[in-house]
């Protein structure tokens, strides 16, 4: 883990600005599994630990406002105060808070003694650190690997300063795709959350697109930001794919069950035999009621369900065979249908096309430093 002790950090030894930092090393996007929906897939092999599923919008209140000192669930060096060194001129050309503050109509506000004076809480020291030497010209000093934990950390610190465009060269240095693979892929819930929002802000088409997926599909209720300026356009969107998802499910099943079932007609599908049509329904049927699949829970994106829990729950669906009174198995035409059928309407409904950064590129194109509510 990547991470400083020291109590000043000197990035200009003429600087004539002191950013103290107190607080530093606060608790982080904290996810608090407790608060995780039950899952309600039934079938033991089908259920993720609570760990491994996205954070729902109930886990704290949705007015609760961002601010710079969100919460991390992992226990960090705390240190009491940092104080950095730097230079107005440096902050001011690379970042749109820092001009606003030190060259505008209230910078006399934040000057004593000769100096600049800022005030900032919470931020991961480190982060803070690899920033400011990025904002000072010091990028031989910048880490090249970093974890997805301070990844999201600097992804804060940069976009509330707003200094993107300065720290843009860095950005794929870091976000490397093994490394993204290897912890997003087969990662936890709060992971996905912490790489979609630096992928956001890094403007990672590649990575933006993985770990909405992933989002969308370990998701059992609309996803929390766990306190991370995510903007609502893409909380909204992720929503509305995994219903999409859920829903398309769905009308597989129905499709199936309209399939195995025969009422007599020219024109149903199910076996003509009564007693194989009533069993594959009705075996169908007692399979989906086992494993917790409730068709019209499943339309409606009900909390308890998702994508990759209920997929998951599918593949342990049988058609049974059934056995005429003479004890000989009945050959019937549908034999093997509801794997081929499941497996290739699955395979389709995965298929369905994952958000892009393109959708939002309007909002990345605007935006700027967050202010704490």
């Amino acid at each position: 883990m990547i991470t400083t002790t020291e109590k000043e950090h000197v990035l200009d030894p003429e600087g004539d600005t002191m950013l103290v930092l107190s607080n530093p090393n606060a608790p982080f996007a904290v996810f608090d599994s407790s608060k995780v929906p039950a899952s309600a897939v039934a079938i033991p092999d089908a259920r993720m630990k609570a760990s491994e599923v996205v954070p729902s919008i109930s886990a704290t209140s949705q007015d609760e406002p961002w601010s710079p000192c969100p919460s991390r669930s992992e226990p960090n060096q705390r240190l009491g105060e940092v104080r950095f060194r730097l230079s107005s001129k440096h902050l001011t050309s690379a970042s749109s808070y820092f001009r606003a503050q030190l060259s505008g109509p209230w910078k006399d506000n934040v000057k004593k003694d000769g100096q600049f004076i800022i005030n900032a809480q919470d931020w991961n020291a480190m982060a803070l650190l690899i920033v400011m030497r990025i904002l000072h010209g010091r990028g031989n000093k910048v880490h090249k690997d970093v974890s997805l934990e301070l990844m999201a950390q600097i992804a804060v610190i940069i976009d509330y300063y707003a200094c993107h465009d300065a720290c843009s060269f860095f950005y794929d240095t870091w976000i490397n795709r093994s490394l993204f693979e290897n912890t997003v892929v087969g990662a936890s819930g709060r992971d996905h959350i912490l790489a979609l929002f630096a992928s956001y802000v890094f403007s990672s088409a590649s990575m933006f697109r993985v770990a909405s997926d992933r989002v969308v599909k370990a998701s059992r209720a609309p996803m929390h930001s766990l306190g991370l300026p995510i903007p609502e356009s893409v909380i909204e969107a992720i929503a509305t794919k995994r219903h999409e998802l859920l829903d398309a499910t769905a009308t597989v099943l129905r499709d199936l069950l309209r399939y195995f079932s025969y009422d007599g007609s020219d024109t149903s599908l199910g076996c003509r035999d009564f007693n194989c049509a009533a069993m594959q329904t009705g075996a169908l049927l007692n399979n989906l009621r086992q494993f917790g699949l409730d068709i019209d829970k499943l339309e409606q994106a009900v909390d308890g369900y998702s994508i990759l829990e209920v997929h998951k729950a599918l593949e342990f669906l049988r058609q049974p065979p059934l056995f005429v009174r003479n004890g000989n198995m009945h050959r019937c035409a549908r034999d093997g249908a509801l794997s081929r059928s499941l497996s290739s309407a699955i395979t389709n409904v995965n298929k369905c096309q994952n958000l892009t950064l393109s959708d939002f590129q309007k909002v990345v194109a605007h935006r700027g430093g967050y202010v704490p509510g």
